[in-house]
């Protein structure tokens, strides 16, 4: 009688009009921006049911899944408890029977799945379109190439390659780690055995993977510590038929976007194209993918980030902080916000691309914006707390408090 008293607490407050204070409970945080915006509710990596943009139920699971994924090409990846893994569609039904150890995520209509601790693609009606033969499978990138593994995770017989979408090798597993295509071209340790630093040290989110901080990137139990005298990993671009065409290797390395990617020389970032060529100068402690026409850098010299255009021209600076744009706003800390030299709860503002603010001040927590909404988990010392979305104007959509 309990559980029911709760499901019709939480059916209540999902259906709450928008700005309402009524929240939604659960214990998981409703921050990753998917395809398709619908979220769900439940436990840390449970899903209880589904919530649209505007906080509205869709539908509540009669038994809470499991090792949820997001949305993507309208199906999300769920574990049935004692059944398997298969996929939800947006409306909370069984697209796809929960029948496979385990899956990710669809990209152009394949995803990975495993069976008898092989991997394989399924279409979306849950047939094998790629029989399963790989130690280890990623989703398929806009180029229409597949990251593949074979030998198993922790072997130093462990190699990667590419594959199409009929499931024949376009780039041979030679390769001691890769990351995916983009525009035609993608990153590659060529030459191994190699050590790299495994500690997460650069400070940039989207560079984790470089340092094996993004558990996914398991190839990297291939590599070897300094002290065996083995050289340092160096990363090489590589064409789609698996041919380097930078003649120079990066010691890290982030991923390709507006034709440039961010790469570490010496201790210090600049931004390379394609073809491995130089093209905005080394001089950065920190740097970050492009993400609308705009990167966040980092300079030495005071530590403040600033935004650079794709002719490294500086057009934003003076912050503590600076988050990536997403939807046309950034999240950023303004230098005025450092104690002594401004309001020390200045906090942070959104702002769009000419600098303008937009939302200030940004509630202690907000992410970056995704599909017109902004996740707000403030957080605190104790269980639980309130947390909410909100909109480009600062408004609440909905609330929701995050339980044990």
């Amino acid at each position: 009688m309990k559980v029911l008293v709760v499901w019709v607490v939480i059916l209540l407050a999902v259906r709450a009009p928008l700005g309402s204070t009524s929240v939604i409970q659960t214990s998981r945080n409703m921050t990753p921006c998917w395809e398709d915006a619908v979220f769900c509710f439940g436990k840390a990596t449970g899903c209880k049911g589904l919530i649209d943009a505007e906080g509205e139920l869709i539908r509540a699971f009669e038994v809470e899944l499991q090792s949820v994924g997001g949305f993507y090409e309208g199906l999300m990846k769920a574990s049935y408890p004692g059944k398997g893994a298969g996929f939800v569609d947006t409306e909370g039904r069984w697209a796809i029977d929960p029948r496979f150890e385990t899956a990710k995520r669809f990209s152009g209509g394949l995803a990975p799945a495993r069976m008898d601790n092989l991997w394989g693609y399924i279409d979306r009606v849950g047939e094998w379109a790629i029989e399963p033969r790989f130690d280890g499978a990623e989703p398929f990138s806009a180029d229409g190439l597949a990251r593949v593994y074979v030998g198993a995770w922790n072997s130093e017989e462990r190699r990667a390659g590419f594959i199409d979408r009929r499931g024949n090798w376009a780039v041979e597993p030679a390769l001691f780690e890769a990351k995916d295509f983009s525009g035609g071209v993608a990153w590659a340790i060529t030459e191994g055995p190699c050590w790299t630093d495994r500690a997460f040290s650069s400070g940039i989110p989207p560079l984790w993977d470089v340092y094996g901080g993004d558990p996914k990137w398991k190839g990297y139990e291939i590599v070897h510590p300094k002290d065996e005298g083995i050289p340092a990993c160096s990363w090489r671009v590589i064409d789609t038929s698996g041919r380097p065409v930078s003649e120079t290797g990066f010691e890290a390395v982030g991923e390709f976007s507006d034709g440039l990617a961010p790469v570490k020389i010496n201790g210090r970032w600049d931004y390379v194209d394609a073809r491995g060529v130089r093209k905005i100068p080394a001089r950065y402690a920190s740097a970050r993918p492009f993400a609308e026409g705009l990167a966040a850098v980092q300079e030495f010299e005071n530590g403040l980030w600033s935004y650079i255009d794709t002719d490294g021209a500086k057009v934003l600076d003076g912050y503590l902080y600076a988050g990536d744009f997403q939807d046309g706003l950034a999240i950023v800390e303004p230098e005025s916000a450092r104690a002594g030299s401004g309001p020390v709860d200045a906090g942070y503002l959104f702002i769009d691309r000419s600098g303008d603010v937009v939302v200030d001040p940004a509630p202690r927590g907000a992410s970056s914006f995704c599909n017109g909404l902004s996740n707000v988990a403030p957080g605190g010392a104790q269980l639980p707390f309130e947390a909410s979305y909100i909109d480009k104007e600062g408004r609440t959509v909905f609330r929701w408090t995050w339980t044990l």
